[in-house]
């Protein structure tokens, strides 16, 4: 058991820091982790200790496998706000100058503008100043 939870150990923490998968990571860093908890505990009090550093490693790397995924869930949350934010108040920048121009956001999140011919180069150019403004 001591290997598995070495093994899981570090196939989580790999995959803690890749976005999407890092949520597998914590299934595989928490059995990595039960397991080299169970392997310390059944090991003899006396003797030959056999795998101990193996599972005492895995569940160092399972330990901080959760804890990367978590700082980097909180951190991609965050930053998405943020982002959210600096989008609404262009948006609503975009609106109170030209009060023509038609703004609306979908359940999915898909914006979609509308602007009359006269004012599409207008247009274009604040939302591209909107996209490199988001991008920084």
């Amino acid at each position: 058991m001591g290997i598995a939870s070495l093994v899981l150990g570090i196939i989580a923490f790999l995959f803690a820091f890749i976005p999407c998968i890092n949520l597998m990571a914590v299934i595989l860093a928490l059995v990595g982790l039960v397991l080299g908890i169970i392997h310390l505990a059944n090991l003899p009090k006396e003797g030959v200790a056999d795998g101990k550093g193996q599972a005492i490693a895995g569940i160092v790397l399972s330990g901080l496998s959760i804890l990367i995924t978590i700082a980097l869930l909180s951190f991609i949350l965050t930053t998405g706000e943020k982002i959210g934010d600096v989008l609404a108040n262009k948006i609503e920048e975009i609106r109170n100058q030209q009060p023509n121009i038609d703004i609306w956001e979908e359940e999915n999140g898909d914006i979609h503008i509308i602007a009359p011919p006269e004012n599409n180069t207008d247009t274009a150019e604040m939302i591209e100043d909107v996209i490199e403004e988001i991008t920084d």
